[in-house]
């Protein structure tokens, strides 16, 4: 039995594709992306979204996420959503209802897992 606490990553991201579309249709969403561009600068966006498609596995991969956790020594990440999938500037009606953040297991996709939280078992 190991007795040590577990590593806790309070700082994690997830990317969800389906926030996305569904944002992505709603008026607003090009100002806000205009707005983001005009906030980072040209060459700032650049460097993130070559990141982003770099990091992609990480942020939307459970098997992914779960084998970097392994690497790290990290036990349970606390897990959000990347901050440019916010959208606060869209009609809180058009979000889809929360599911529990009841812990679950990760076998399966981000769809079946996010937003609730995949759990390692050792």
């Amino acid at each position: 039995m190991n007795s040590r606490p577990p590593t806790v990553d309070v700082h994690a991201h997830v990317w969800l594709d389906d926030v996305e579309a569904l944002a992505a249709g709603r008026p607003g969403y090009r100002d806000h992306n205009e707005l983001e561009l005009r906030r980072a600068g040209t060459a700032s966006a650049a460097v993130s979204a070559d990141q982003a498609a770099r990091r992609r596995p990480r942020l939307t991969d459970v098997a992914t996420r779960l084998s970097l956790m392994d690497e790290s020594g990290v036990d349970v990440q606390v897990v959000s959503v990347v901050p440019t999938q916010y959208h606060s500037w869209a009609d809180p009606r058009c979000a889809p209802p929360s599911r529990s953040s009841t812990a679950t297991t990760a076998s399966g996709s981000w769809r079946e897992s996010w937003p609730v939280k995949p759990v390692k078992t050792r």
